[in-house]
């Protein structure tokens, strides 16, 4: 006898998602490097003439300055953060990409429920149709007309359902454990007035911190290799001959190599990463006027569609009010056709759809913002949420 045991999902909101997103990829680095004092020992024996008692034996050790363990620790944890940047650089891309889904499924939810209200105002025209069609033939091109506006409606909002599902799901699958993400919707009004508010702030360049990352590794290379320029003591070799017959000519001696730094052929490194420095500064200065130039794009879209929102609304606004005033005079005055106020209900709905896709538009754009100007690497977590 075999017994199932269900597991049930534990639901998190998408502000915990986040959350949960930083804290798996916040692992701690091994740690750091220490050089030796010692860089090389080298051992040697030598016999001359095959006599295996007139042996020589040397010790030769290459010690490594103080300056010098500096100067690789500075260097090695230079590359090792720049995993942790490759790291972070990643967490702050898919935190966005989480932001944009999230964004995009609530839409999706606002959509479908404004389509459930325009489906109730044609199922009422629908049934005006049935009775209109009964007594007249001629208006049974009205019921077929309303009945396909239906079926085309129910079969959108299908599709939309199972778009969002399936971002829902996506979102649910990016951590290594199983979690139901809890829905909610986001508030609209904070995101544009946010956008609007965007539009006044200075533009400051987006520098990565892998591009002040190199610069700080060229530095510490150049360091290293002035340390290794200035080192003074290059090996102390001990030697000891014998054993002989004579006890004499038994003996030990101490022998030093010092370097000569204004002598060295370490001068061409450096000079080749004083160039590399210069290079990666142009680079930077190059991709700073590249990232000002695409926030002054994205700020000018901006622009532009929140124009295009507001003249929309009021021209909406304007059409809405005629056209229910218009319909309110008719009604006072003689009866009239009930779907007259029906199909404008409809248009209402079809005009909040219209300043919907407007709406989203601004809120994506400025998404696009917030990437650009590397706002997400401050940690952003709240996504603006309301329950």
């Amino acid at each position: 006898m075999s017994c199932v045991v269900a597991h049930a999902q534990p639901s998190i909101s998408i502000e915990e998602l986040v959350a949960k997103v930083y804290a798996q990829n916040s692992a701690e680095l091994h740690q750091g490097y220490k050089m030796p004092w010692i860089e090389e020992v080298n051992v040697r024996s030598e016999t001359r003439d095959w006599r295996l008692r007139e042996q020589r034996y040397s010790l030769r050790l290459r010690p490594i300055s103080l300056g010098e363990r500096r100067a690789s620790s500075k260097l090695y944890n230079s590359w090792k953060e720049e995993i942790g940047i490759l790291k972070l650089e990643k967490i702050y891309d898919q935190v966005a990409d989480i932001h944009k889904d999230w964004v995009k499924q609530d839409f999706i939810s606002r959509k479908i429920n404004i389509n459930e209200n325009i489906l109730d105002l044609l199922s009422d025209i629908e049934k005006v149709a049935v009775k209109q069609s009964a007594i007249d033939a001629d208006r049974l091109n009205d019921l077929i007309g309303v009945r396909s506006r239906i079926a085309t409606l129910i079969n959108d909002n299908a599709l939309k359902a199972i778009n969002r599902k399936k971002i829902i799901f996506e979102l649910s699958e990016i951590l290594d454990e199983e979690y139901q993400i809890v829905a909610d919707s986001i508030n609209l009004e904070s995101y544009i007035t946010a956008a609007k508010e965007a539009l006044v702030i200075t533009d400051k360049p987006s520098i990565s911190p892998s591009d002040l990352l190199d610069l700080e590794t060229i530095d510490n290379e150049m360091e290293l290799e002035k340390a290794e320029q200035n080192r003074v003591l290059d090996f102390v070799a001990l030697q000891y001959r014998g054993p002989h017959d004579n006890d004499l000519e038994e003996r030990v001696s101490l022998g030093m190599s010092f370097n000569l730094p204004f002598y060295t052929s370490k001068k061409l490194s450096i000079a080749k990463l004083q160039v590399e420095k210069e290079r990666e500064l142009y680079r930077i200065e190059s991709r700073k006027k590249e990232s000002l130039d695409k926030l002054k794009g994205i700020k000018a879209d901006l622009i532009a569609q929140l124009s295009e929102y507001d003249s929309y609304k009021q021209l909406y606004q304007k059409i809405e009010k005629e056209n229910l005033q218009l319909i309110t005079n008719m009604e006072a005055q003689a009866f009239i056709n009930p779907t007259i106020r029906l199909n404008h209900e409809i248009q209402v709905l079809s005009n909040q759809l219209s300043l919907l896709a407007h709406k989203e538009n601004i809120i994506q754009t400025y998404l696009e913002y917030l990437k650009a100007s590397d706002k997400y690497q401050l940690g952003i977590s709240d996504l603006s949420t309301i329950k």
